[in-house]
């Protein structure tokens, strides 16, 4: 093997090496906690590799997203909805209760995320973009008449906003909701953006 690939492959190990670290300390510090000092000692690198890698945590925090594949299996979830042959009220419950064993799956990552939103207008400025990604995604499920209307962004926005932050305090902070009744009352605000009238 030359030196070249050889190099490249250290840069790829030592760049999986720090997302893998940053993963931990999220998961067990949180976003505003960590630091990229946490990162490295995990890691066991440099603040000077470091910054040859990433330009910030919330990069890092991104990387790990992808690794993740938190995005993807949203998609999948999605894909799960567009299978309804009708969306009532019960299917989208179901939905519901899949999307919150995702959402604790991943408990600790998506309490970052919210974090990352708040403190890190880099980060923030990303998930506006995911957000048109949403918008996207719900337009091509095929339940509403007129996707392209003020009304159903308007919407696919109060749903991708209200529906993140309420996850979030529930299964986050441990609000304390009977989870049959969180999941109808998450399907019935969707139900109601769902209909073609």
């Amino acid at each position: 093997m030359s030196i070249k690939p050889l190099r490249e492959l250290q840069k790829s190990v030592t760049r999986e090496a720090l997302i893998d670290a940053g993963h931990a300390s999220f998961e067990h510090k949180g976003y505003v906690e960590t630091t990229v000092h946490d990162i490295v000692r995990r890691a066991g690198a440099s603040r000077p590799t470091f910054y040859a890698h990433f330009d910030s945590k919330a990069q890092v925090l991104e990387a790990v997203v992808r690794k993740l594949q938190l995005r993807e299996e949203y998609q999948r979830m999605i894909e799960h909805v567009r299978a309804m042959k009708e969306p009532t009220v019960d299917a989208l419950q179901a939905w519901f209760e899949e999307y919150t064993c995702f959402y604790e799956k991943n408990l600790r990552i998506h309490e970052a995320i919210q974090q990352a939103q708040v403190v890190d207008r880099e980060f923030a400025k990303a998930q506006i973009q995911y957000l048109q990604e949403f918008i996207d995604l719900w337009k091509s499920v095929g339940f509403v008449a007129d996707t392209d209307n003020d009304d159903f962004r308007l919407a696919a926005l109060m749903m991708y906003a209200l529906g993140g932050r309420f996850m979030y305090l529930w299964l986050v902070h441990g609000i304390a909701i009977d989870r049959v009744k969180a999941t109808r009352a998450l399907a019935v605000a969707l139900h109601a953006t769902l209909r073609r009238d």
